[in-house]
């Protein structure tokens, strides 16, 4: 018998599977990708380097505001 689950193709989906060695394998490899090492290897330097660049265009530009955050 189908559920809702399986029709709408959410059968994959981690926050809706069991908890099996298949989602502690899933949760495993997306933490490897998505960890706080990964963060702050990857993310945050260009986070740093994006606020630096809107803080000088706000002290530059400071009517052109909204349009920089909205960038």
């Amino acid at each position: 018998m189908l559920n809702d689950v399986d029709i709408a193709g959410f059968d994959i989906s981690p926050l809706l599977q069991s908890y099996t060695p298949r989602l502690r394998f899933h949760r495993k490899l997306m933490h490897s990708a998505l960890g706080q090492a990964t963060v702050q290897r990857d993310v945050w330097p260009l986070q740093e380097k994006e606020t630096r660049v809107y803080l000088n265009n706000l002290l530059d530009r400071p009517d052109a505001f909204l349009d920089d955050l909205l960038q």
